[in-house]
C-alpha cells in the first residue's frame, strides 16, 4: 500500500479516535475502545508478519500472554514501575519471538502454522499448571496504568494513552515498510528462494520479523494486564490467536490501516451482539467465508472496488495514422 495512503489512514484513525473520546460519555464504550487500541497493536505486528513477510502465526496469544504475565509478576512482586515493566515485557516476548523465528527457518505454510499453534498451546498449558505463574487462580490487584508517576487510571486517560502507543507502533511499522527492510520482507513473501538468490538475507529477516511482531504483542499484553487489573490463563487460549488472525484478514493483509480497522470491528462487534454470544464462533466462520468470497483482500479492497466502479473519462483515441479522432 502506498505511503501516502497509510499516512491518510493514520490521520483518519487519529481523527476518529479523538472524536469518539471527546463525544462519547458512555464509560463502557470507551473501555471497549481502549481494548480495541490494545488489540490494534497486536494486529499491526501480526499483519507485518503475515501480510508483509508471509509468515503465518497461530500462536500470537502466547506472546500476548508472555507480555501480560511478565508485567504482572514484576508489578506484584517487585517495586518496579509500569514504565519499566512494559519494556521488560517487550524484551521477554521478543526473546520468545526470536526462538520461534529460528523454528520458522525450517518450516513453511501449514507446518509453520501448526508449530506456532503448538507454541501457543504450550504457553497456555504452562500458565494453567504452574502455580507461581497462574495455577488456574490468576492474579488480581495489578497496579493500574501509570507513566513516570502520571496516573492513568481514569478511563479516558487510559483510552488516549493506549491509542497513543498504537499510533507510535503504526508509525514505526510504516517507516519499516517503506525502507530497505520492508522491501526485503515483501520479496521474501513472494518467493524466499528468489529473494535469497538476489542477496536478501532471508534467515535473518525472518527471525527479525518474528521478534518484532512478538515485541508488539508483548507491549500490548503488558498494557492489557494493567488496564484490566487482573489476568487469568483463560484469557489467552487458542481462540484469542484466531481472533487476532481474523482481525488481520478482515482488515486486509499487508495494510496497516486495515489491521487497525479489523481490530476495532472485531472488538466492538461481539460487544454489540452479546445476545448472540452462543453463536459467536459460527458468525466468525460465516464472516470469514464471506470475506474470502467477496473481499479476498479484506475491507481495504472496498476502496479499490469503488475506484473500479467509478466511470472513466472518455478520451480521444488516435487513428491508425496517429491522428487524434474525437468521439
Amino acid at each position: 500500500m502506498p505511503k501516502k495512503t497509510n499516512l491518510l489512514g493514520l490521520v483518519a484513525i487519529i481523527a476518529a479516535v479523538t472524536a469518539f473520546g471527546l463525544y462519547s460519555q458512555d464509560i463502557y464504550l470507551i473501555q471497549v475502545g481502549t481494548y480495541a487500541g490494545i488489540y490494534s497493536i497486536v494486529a499491526i505486528g501480526l499483519n507485518l508478519l503475515l501480510g508483509t513477510a508471509g509468515q503465518i502465526s497461530l500462536g500470537h496469544s502466547a506472546f500476548f500472554a508472555v507480555g501480560a504475565y511478565t508485567s504482572t509478576i514484576l508489578l506484584l512482586y517487585t517495586p518496579l514501575p509500569f514504565t519499566f515493566t512494559i519494556f521488560a515485557s517487550a524484551i521477554v516476548a521478543g526473546v520468545f519471538g526470536l526462538i520461534i523465528g529460528y523454528i520458522a527457518l525450517r518450516l513453511k505454510g501449514h507446518y509453520l502454522a501448526m508449530a506456532t499453534l503448538a507454541f501457543g498451546l504450550i504457553v497456555y498449558s504452562l500458565l494453567r499448571e504452574i502455580q507461581f505463574l497462574d495455577g488456574g487462580a490468576g492474579h488480581v490487584g495489578i497496579p493500574s496504568l501509570s507513566v513516570f508517576g502520571w496516573d492513568l487510571s481514569d478511563y479516558k486517560a487510559s483510552y488516549y494513552f493506549v491509542w497513543a502507543i498504537a499510533a507510535v507502533v503504526y508509525l514505526l511499522t510504516l517507516s519499516l515498510l517503506h525502507s530497505r527492510v520492508g522491501r526485503a520482507l515483501k520479496a521474501i513473501r513472494e518467493d524466499d528462494i528468489a529473494a535469497n538468490a538476489m542477496g536478501v538475507p532471508v534467515a535473518s529477516y525472518k527471525i527479525r520479523v518474528f521478534t518484532l511482531s512478538a515485541i508488539y504483542a508483548g507491549v500490548a499484553g503488558a498494557i492489557y494486564a494493567s488496564y484490566l487489573g487482573s489476568v487469568i490463563f483463560n484469557s489467552f487460549d487458542a481462540f484469542v490467536s484466531v481472533n487476532f488472525l481474523m482481525m488481520v484478514v478482515l482488515g486486509g493483509l499487508g495494510s496497516i490501516p486495515g489491521a487497525v480497522l479489523g481490530a476495532v470491528i472485531l472488538t466492538f462487534l461481539p460487544e454489540l451482539g452479546r445476545a448472540w454470544e452462543d453463536y459467536r464462533l459460527t458468525s466468525y466462520g460465516l464472516l470469514l467465508i464471506l470475506l474470502v468470497i467477496f473481499l479476498p483482500k479484506g475491507l481495504v479492497d472496498l476502496f479499490a472496488w469503488f475506484n473500479r466502479a467509478e466511470p472513466r473519462s472518455i478520451r480521444p483515441k488516435p487513428d491508425t495514422a496517429g491522428r487524434v479522432v474525437e468521439n
